[in-house]
């Protein structure tokens, strides 16, 4: 069934129920004491004044239908038979001159209550073609297609505890027709109510509103025009019940008559146990009046819900053992005298003929059977957070959930910091605690949203970072972009802002914007070359956050390859989640996930689609809870943090800007963005923020982390060698590098790579004399480049592997010999993979590797490469993202992996050349991308470092770059 609409009268499960046998009333009633476990059943109460008028007029039905003796079945919430009639189905058999003797007929009736009993409805409120709860239109379009059946129908049913506004409506030409009847249903003993019909003419505006309605033709699956006969056949059928009795006094009147029950009823719902809810529910509001006689005289095996009212609830499934079910039916005249079973996962009754003599035998014990039944449509149950009792709304909110790693209750993850919990209940519970939350926190035993701490962060490694930033700027910035434009400061002003926060307020657009932009950069150029930068402590990015008018809607942090982009927004999840574990913290790694965003277009980013794409990337389980409080953290900007790492690795780049730009109007606690150095100008003209840069690490943070990284090495105090060694690697690196290099070993990602690579020299050096005197040798005699320091790092990862592979050989040459064969087979491995990473077009891969058809069946080729990935994860180069696919730990593994392929190229020997570049297609590619775009900037500076080393150390290069004569296949 379709999704029912919300109203005031909404909150039924869809049921069925059939008469059973009768027996004499008791009035006899029993009380239970309060459980502890199962206050699920209890939560519902009666705030919603529509709702408990429904239930009654429900319940009335079920009372005069069974005592009038009718063979019926009532539903409710059952729109695909009742449409906007649906609030109370009645179904019952008459007798006719048939070969059956009997049919159907129907009665179907909307319940609609006002608490302003002094509201009158008015002409406009029947005409409008609206939602509207007395929309003649609206109802129309259901009548249409209830007839369409064929059925029976004895009326459709407006009942109200409101009247009309007779004068508006006579002065519009809608006459009202009074009529009396014997309903035996719709009586209210001395309280006076009307039943009307409505009258107008032919020609009355009605009449065209409803001849204007097309009806949907399932057969022809087309659409229809109304008949004349259906406007006329709808005045007839439609009735009003009018100034019925309110809920309060329908109550008193179903009290009177409380006591006509019979021994056993069926219930037949897709539901059980909310349905028991609902019976459970109005049958305490019957017994309001009640007056209790007695104390608990059964106290029931593992009961699964207690109430001091006349009944007990138990799962049937706890009481197959007969014997259990009579000791309870035999025990006190006083006690017990009905009982509810509710049967979720097992068939109504085997030996229902049993149970029926055994209650039958009792004069005062009533039994109602709750099933599961396929007799009835399905619905959604919208139980809702404000039909619960305060006592269950405070166990609810006290539930705990592991939240990202801490232990929180549910209160403290849905009210915000100005709100108390009853402030909460009574002001916006309901947007986060819907139906479906109530359900899973009632059932679920363990509640866990995910954290999104990072496996490669190494928090006991960090070291504390410094960033820069060229903002706020002076007066004499803003001269100098001015006299670069040509105009005055104050003209300049009136096209550009910048705040101190480094937020970008433009009042221009298009080329004239990006001119500025240009100049501004100009600038920020010159001054980088002769002003230092203004330094910002990392955490002070990520304190305060409370105060959003102190920070930038979003923060940018760019830096070069390595500089630790990704372990700084790692470092800021952990001082959040340590200062403030309910805040919710989302990291998202652009690369990881370009899959999710490949199935995004940049023009279908709106709010609605930026929510439904992180409910699919942040919860695997699609828990309800989950996925309603995100909504809302979302919706309100409360306690919500954004990370968005690697955009410069990011294939689409414009999808991700327009995400950006949603997440900045939703007001979040946090939103921080990394990207590399050379994408820093275009992202910050797109998000209209100025940027922070990483710090390199300084010459102690260099020693400090390096000390860190071998201590772990070895058990002994030798803490101060370790630093000593440490400040001589650093020294001696210093200064063997390039001028233009030797900021190089200040980038965290080199440092870790120079740690790595030395580790197996200080071990070996220590284990001879438990001194380190060998390793400050050879040190010495170190003379080191970027690219020479990832090729030591790589023969250092081949060369721990080679030993692996030959100590669980056991010496055996065959195993060696199989082992030196697997590394030879990585490379060719590794290099597709580094060029498939960086090269984000198929046509321009096969421009650089070729295109090879392999002959070997798919099955073997996936073995062999799942050995390869085996093989490169085991040596620290590959690891695999959330999803499973294959990667490089870091991106620089990569581009230096394909810069030495390009390398190779330019070689003049021609056993050790590649012959790449004699192809057209390769050098077009290789000339008119990869040496000249941003995108390629890693490759650029390694195949820079590699070009420098082999022109300075080969004469016969030199000697043709002097002439100007490349090698042949060079051209």
């Amino acid at each position: 069934m379709t999704h029912k609409r919300r109203n005031t009268n909404e909150d039924t499960c869809p049921t069925l129920v059939k008469k059973s046998r009768r027996h004499q009333p008791s009035t006899s009633v029993s009380s239970l004491t309060d459980t502890t476990r199962e206050e699920a059943a209890q939560g519902l109460r009666k705030t919603n004044h529509g709702i408990i008028f429904q239930l009654k007029l429900l319940m009335l039905f079920l009372i005069r239908g069974i005592e009038a003796g009718y063979m019926f079945q009532l539903g409710t919430e059952m729109e695909q038979l009742g449409g906007k009639f649906d609030d109370l189905i009645f179904k019952y058999q008459v007798k006719d001159n048939t070969p059956a003797g009997k049919h159907y007929r129907y009665r179907y009736l909307q319940a609609k209550h006002k608490q302003n009993e002094s509201f009158q409805i008015t002409a406009a409120q029947l005409l409008n073609d609206n939602e509207g709860n007395f929309s003649l239109p609206k109802y129309f379009r259901s009548y249409c297609d209830i007839i369409s059946r064929g059925e029976d129908i004895e009326d459709c049913i407006i009942c109200t505890n409101v009247g009309f506004n007779e004068k508006n409506l006579e002065k519009n030409g809608i006459q009202l027709a009074s009529f009396k009847t014997k309903d035996k249903m719709l009586t209210f003993g001395k309280h006076s109510l009307n039943h009307y019909k409505i009258k107008v003419k032919s020609n009355h505006k009605l009449y065209a509103i409803l001849q204007a309605i097309e009806m949907n033709d399932p057969i022809k699956n087309t659409s229809r025009n109304v008949t004349r006969k259906e406007i006329e056949t709808f005045f007839e059928k439609l009735v009003f019940v009018a100034n019925a009795p309110n809920e309060v006094v329908l109550g008193r009147i179903l009290t009177d008559e409380v006591g006509k029950y019979y021994n056993i009823e069926r219930i037949w719902t897709r539901l059980p146990t909310r349905t028991a809810v609902k019976v459970i529910e109005a049958l305490k509001e019957l017994g309001r009046n009640i007056t209790n006689k007695i104390a608990d005289a059964v106290e029931p095996h593992e009961v699964y819900f207690q109430r001091k009212d006349s009944y007990l609830m138990t799962s049937f499934a706890e009481k197959k053992d007969h014997k259990k079910f009579k000791t309870l039916l035999k025990a006190s005249d006083l006690s017990h005298n009905l009982l509810i079973f509710v049967c979720d996962n097992e068939p109504l009754m085997e030996k229902q003929v049993f149970y029926e003599k055994l209650v039958n035998n009792s004069g005062n014990k009533k039994v109602i059977f709750i099933s599961q039944g396929d007799a009835v449509d399905e619905t959604k149950e919208d139980l809702t957070f404000a039909d619960l009792s305060a006592k269950f709304k405070k166990i609810l909110l006290s539930k705990k959930v592991l939240f990202q790693g801490s232990c929180l209750t549910v209160e403290n993850l849905i009210t915000r910091s100005f709100q108390t919990a009853d402030h909460f209940i009574e002001s916006g519970a309901s947007e986060i605690m819907n139906s479906n939350v109530i359900e899973e926190l009632i059932k679920k035993e363990r509640l866990e949203i995910a954290s999104f701490t990072s496996s490669r962060f190494e928090k006991s490694l960090y070291i504390k970072r410094q960033l820069t930033s060229a903002f706020p700027f002076d007066n004499s910035f803003w001269g100098e972009v001015a006299k670069e434009l040509g105009h005055s400061t104050e003209l300049l002003e009136s096209k550009c802002r910048i705040s101190l926060q480094g937020e970008i307020e433009w009042f221009v657009i298009g080329e004239e914007k990006t001119k500025i932009w240009e100049k501004i950069n100009i600038i920020l150029d010159k001054r980088k070359a002769v002003q230092p930068s203004k330094t910002v402590a990392e955490d002070d990015l990520v304190n305060n956050k409370n105060h959003k008018e102190d920070k930038p809607d979003v923060v940018i942090i760019s830096g070069v390859a390595g500089s630790g982009k990704s372990s700084i927004l790692s470092h800021y999840y952990e001082v959040i989640k340590e200062k403030k574990p309910e805040h919710w913290v989302i990291v998202i790694s652009l690369t990881d996930h370009s899959e999710a965003f490949s199935k995004l277009k940049s023009t279908e980013v709106n709010k609605t689609s930026v929510t439904d794409f992180l409910l699919n990337l942040a919860i695997v389980d699609r828990s309800p809870f989950t996925c309603s409080l995100l909504k809302h953290r979302l919706e309100t900007g409360d306690r919500m943090v954004i990370m968005l790492d690697g955009f410069d690795e990011s294939h689409h780049q414009e999808t991700v800007i327009e995400m950006i730009k949603i997440f900045k109007k939703m007001q979040l606690n946090g939103l921080f963005v990394t990207t590399r150095s050379h994408m820093t100008s275009q992202i910050q003209l797109e998000l209209s923020q100025l940027s922070y840069s990483l710090s390199n690490f300084s010459k102690r943070d260099q020693v400090e982390y390096l000390t860190s990284v071998w201590q772990r090495d070895f058990r002994s105090n030798v803490e101060k060698d370790l630093r000593n060694c440490a400040k001589s690697l650093v020294d001696r690196v210093s200064k063997t590098l390039r001028d233009e290099e030797r900021a190089f070993i200040g980038i965290p990602l080199q440092c870790r790579i120079l740690a790595e690579c030395f580790q197996s020299e200080l071990l070996k050096s220590f284990q001879q004399d438990n001194t380190f005197g060998s390793f400050s040798k050879t040190i010495q005699h170190l003379n080191l480049s970027l690219a020479s320091l990832y090729r030591l790092l790589m023969e250092k990862k081949h060369e721990i592997y080679r030993q692996e592979k030959k100590a669980q050989s056991c010496a055996s040459d065959l195993a060696s010999s199989h082992a030196m064969e697997d590394i030879d087979h990585l490379e060719p491995f590794l290099r597709k993979l580094a060029i498939e990473t960086i090269v984000s077009f198929n046509e321009h891969v096969d421009a650089l590797l070729g295109k090879k058809k392999s002959m070997t069946p798919k099955e073997t080729l996936d073995k062999k490469k799942e050995r390869m990935v085996d093989h490169c994860s085991r040596f620290g180069l590959l690891d695999r993202d959330a999803k499973g696919k294959v990667r490089f730990l870091h991106r620089t593994y990569a581009e230096y992996l394909m810069a030495e392929y390009l390398y190779t190229g330019f070689l003049l020997d021609e056993e050790k050349r590649n012959h790449l570049l004699i192809y057209k297609s390769a050098r077009k590619f290789i000339v008119s991308k990869i040496l000249v775009k941003n995108h390629y900037d890693g490759v650029q500076i390694f195949l820079d470092s590699m070009l420098k080393e082999m022109v300075d150390d080969n004469e016969e290069w030199r000697n043709r770059i002097n002439q100007r004569k490349l090698p042949d296949g060079l051209h």
